[in-house]
C-alpha cells in the first residue's frame, strides 16, 4: 500500500513530492506502519544554519486513485450539541465535483466535519482516519478517470527556524478486499484501533460511573453538593448501586466554579481538605476517582492569569478567555508538573480534560509574520506530549477527551484518551422535546461502526434510558441524594451494563440506519466469536409491536441459546436455530418507547426448536 500513496508540500510555491525532495536544508520523516494498513505521521525539520524557505500545503497525504464509474464518500457529521450531531453523510461525488471537509473553530470533530470516513471507488473501499486535533483539511477531487485526495493543515504558510521541527496531521489507509462492503471494512478499522491503538491500560473496560454534575451544579442541592460533605454523601448513596464502579468529580471543586474560575487550582471553601479525603473513600468503596479539568482556558483573574499571563494567547475581541500556549516549552513544563504533582497529591486514578473554545482565533492571532499556522502545530503537538507524558508517569491513567462534547474526536486522541461524553445532548434529561434517547441511539450507531470506546450519559434508571445511552460504559447522573430514589432499580440496570461491557470488543453492527424518525425500531448488535447481544428500540411512534431481528456473523447451521431481557427486565431463555436467527427472529415489545436485549451463544447440541 505504501507506494501507492505519497506525501507532498510547497516549498517557495514549488510543488514537490516528498520522496522526490531535493531541498537539503528541510528534511522531511516519514514514520509510517505499512502492514494490513498504512499509518503514516510527518515531520519537517530545518537542518540548516539560517530560516527555512516558505512552505505551504504540505500534505501526508497526496493519492491519487483510480475511479472510473462512482465515487461514494460515507462519514459523519461533527458534534454541535443538537440532534444531528454525529448523523450520518452521504453523497455521490460526481465528475468534476470537489469535496472539502474541515472542523470549524479548530477543534478536529466540532460541526462541519468528522476525520473517519471511507470512499468506495469502482466498486472498493477506502477508509481514511485523520489524526489532527486542529483544523485539518481533506481534498476529495473527482476527475474522469481517477479520483485525487490530499490530507493536511487548513491552513499554512511558514518558514522553519534553524534546528526547528514541526508535526503535521497522521493519516490512517485501510484498503478493503475485492468485493467487500464498506461496513465490514470499518469493522477491520475497529478491530485495529483495539488491537494496536488502544488507549486503555491493560483489561480495563469503560467505566459504569456516578456523575450528577448537571443535576446538582446549579440545582437546589447546589449548595450541598458542592462540598465535600454532599460529595461523601453522593459516594453514599452510589455505594448503594453494585453496577458503579467510579465515583466521577466534575467542574466543582474549583474557587470561582465553572466557567469563570477556570484557570484556578485552588479549591474553593467547600473543599478545605482538597481531594485527598474523597480519594481516600472512594478507594475504600472500592471504586476509582475520575476528575475533570480544563487547562487550555484560563479565565481572567483566575490563578494562572495572575502567576503567569506571558503563558497566555489572547484574542483581541475576547477579554474573558485566554489559550494556554501549550507550545511555549517553559508553559509545558510549569503545567505538566502543575498536573503532575496535582494527581499525585490528591489521589486522583484518572483524568478528565474539558476544553470549552474555539482556538482557531486564538492561534491565528498570535502567529508571527509569514509563520501561519505554527501557533497551531506547536500547540497540538504540546497536547499530545502532555497526554503521552502523563500517561507514561501515571501508567494505571486513562483520560476522558472532552471539549463541549464530542468535539475533539480524531485518530491522534483516540490513540490516546476516550471520549466519555460523546456530546453535551446529555447536559439535559430527556424531555418530549430533548428525546436524547433518540440521539444517544443514533449516536451509538453512528460512531460505533469506526470507533470501540464512547460513552455518554443518562439520567434515569429507566431500562430505555439506560441501554439508549450506554455502550461498554455510562455515566449516571442518579439523584442519589433524594431518600426516594429506586435504588433498586439503579442497581439493576447498571449490572446489566457491567454484564454486556465484555461484548464491545468484538465486531458492532447497525442492524438499522441511524434517523430522527420516532415511527420506527432501531437496533444494533455485537457480536464476539460465537456469542453477543442485540439492543432493540421501539420509538415513541412506532406502531408495530413485533420486530423481526436478523442477527449477524452466526452460524446458520448451529443452534443458539438466546436470553431475552424486556423493559423490566424480565427474562426468557431458549434454543433457537441459527438459520431462524439469521433469517428473522421475532422480539415484541408491546409498549412504545421501550427496549430489549437479547443475548445468545451457540451451544454444542443441536437442539431442534
Amino acid at each position: 500500500m505504501k507506494n501507492q500513496f505519497s506525501a507532498s508540500l510547497r516549498i517557495n510555491g514549488i510543488y514537490s513530492e516528498v520522496n522526490k525532495l531535493q531541498n537539503s536544508d528541510i528534511k522531511v520523516m516519514l514514520t509510517e506502519t505499512n502492514g494490513e494498513y498504512l499509518y503514516r505521521r510527518m515531520t519537517l525539520s530545518n537542518t540548516g544554519l539560517k530560516n527555512s524557505p516558505q512552505i505551504t500545503e504540505p500534505y501526508t497525504l497526496d493519492a491519487i486513485l483510480p475511479c472510473k464509474t462512482d465515487l461514494f464518500l460515507h462519514t459523519l457529521r461533527g458534534d454541535d450539541n443538537s440532534k444531528e450531531s454525529f448523523l450520518p453523510i452521504e453523497r455521490n461525488i460526481a465528475i468534476g465535483e470537489t469535496a472539502v471537509l474541515t472542523p470549524s473553530g479548530g477543534r478536529s470533530s466540532s460541526t462541519t466535519a468528522f476525520p473517519f470516513m471511507d470512499l468506495t471507488a469502482d466498486g472498493k473501499t477506502f477508509l481514511l482516519a485523520i489524526g489532527w486535533t486542529g483544523k485539518w483539511k481533506c481534498r476529495i477531487e473527482r476527475s474522469e478517470n481517477t479520483v485525487h485526495i490530499t490530507v493536511g493543515l487548513a491552513h499554512a504558510n511558514f518558514f522553519l527556524y534553524p534546528n526547528e521541527s514541526v508535526d503535521l496531521p497522521s493519516v490512517f489507509l485501510l484498503e478493503g478486499k475485492e468485493g467487500e462492503t464498506a461496513a465490514s471494512v470499518r469493522r477491520r478499522f475497529r478491530r485495529i484501533l483495539l488491537k494496536d491503538m488502544n488507549p486503555l491500560p491493560k483489561n480495563k473496560k469503560l467505566p459504569v460511573s456516578i456523575q450528577p454534575f448537571d443535576r446538582y451544579y446549579r440545582g437546589e442541592f447546589s449548595d450541598i453538593w458542592r462540598t465535600e460533605d454532599g460529595q461523601l454523601k453522593t459516594l453514599e448513596g452510589a455505594n448503594k448501586i453494585g453496577g458503579i464502579d467510579t465515583y466521577w468529580l466534575d467542574a466543582a471543586w474549583f474557587l470561582d466554579g465553572f466557567p469563570n474560575g477556570v484557570g484556578n487550582y485552588t479549591f474553593h471553601e467547600g473543599f478545605p481538605n482538597g481531594l485527598k479525603f474523597l480519594s481516600d473513600a472512594v478507594c475504600r468503596s472500592e471504586k476509582e476517582l475520575i476528575v475533570w479539568f480544563e487547562p487550555e482556558r484560563v479565565c481572567a483573574g483566575t490563578d494562572v492569569f495572575h502567576l503567569h499571563p506571558e503563558y497566555l494567547l489572547a484574542r483581541g475581541t475576547d477579554e474573558k478567555n485566554y489559550l494556554y500556549n501549550l507550545g511555549d516549552e517553559e508553559a509545558y513544563e510549569w503545567l505538566y508538573r502543575l498536573l503532575s504533582a496535582f494527581i499525585r497529591t490528591n489521589g486522583i486514578h484518572h483524568l478528565r480534560q474539558d476544553f470549552n473554545m474555539s482556538p482557531l482565533p486564538y492561534w491565528a492571532e498570535n502567529d508571527e509574520e509569514d509563520r501561519e499556522g505554527i501557533c497551531e502545530i506547536k500547540h497540538i503537538m504540546g497536547l499530545y506530549r502532555l497526554w503521552d507524558d502523563l500517561k507514561a508517569e501515571f501508567p494505571h491513567l486513562y483520560i476522558d477527551n472532552c471539549a463541549s462534547g464530542g468535539r475533539r474526536i480524531d485518530l491522534e486522541t483516540v490513540r490516546r484518551a476516550v471520549p466519555l461524553w460523546r456530546s453535551d445532548i446529555v447536559c439535559k434529561p430527556h424531555t418530549k422535546t430533548n428525546p436524547t434517547d433518540i440521539w444517544n441511539q443514533n449516536q451509538i450507531l453512528s460512531l460505533s461502526e469506526y470507533l470501540p470506546y464512547h460513552s455518554a450519559c443518562s439520567w434515569e434508571p429507566k431500562a430505555n434510558d439506560m441501554r439508549s445511552s450506554a455502550t461498554e460504559g455510562l455515566a449516571c447522573a442518579f439523584h442519589v441524594l433524594d431518600p426516594a430514589f429506586d435504588f433498586e432499580a439503579a442497581d439493576v440496570a447498571t449490572r446489566e451494563i457491567k454484564s454486556l461491557q465484555e461484548y464491545w470488543d468484538g465486531d458492532f453492527y447497525a442492524l438499522e440506519k441511524p434517523t430522527l424518525n420516532e415511527n420506527v425500531f432501531v437496533a444494533y448488535q455485537l457480536a464476539k466469536n460465537d456469542c453477543g447481544y442485540a439492543a432493540i428500540f421501539r420509538r415513541e411512534e412506532c406502531k408495530e409491536h413485533c420486530y423481526s431481528l436478523r442477527l449477524q456473523n452466526v452460524d446458520v447451521f448451529s443452534t443458539y441459546s438466546i436470553t431475552v431481557t424486556d423493559e423490566n427486565y424480565n427474562q426468557k431463555t431458549q434454543n433457537v436455530r441459527g438459520a431462524i436467527l439469521f433469517k428473522g427472529f421475532d422480539v415484541y415489545l408491546p409498549l412504545p418507547r421501550s427496549s430489549m436485549i437479547v443475548t445468545y451463544q451457540k451451544i454444542e447440541s443441536d437442539i431442534q426448536t
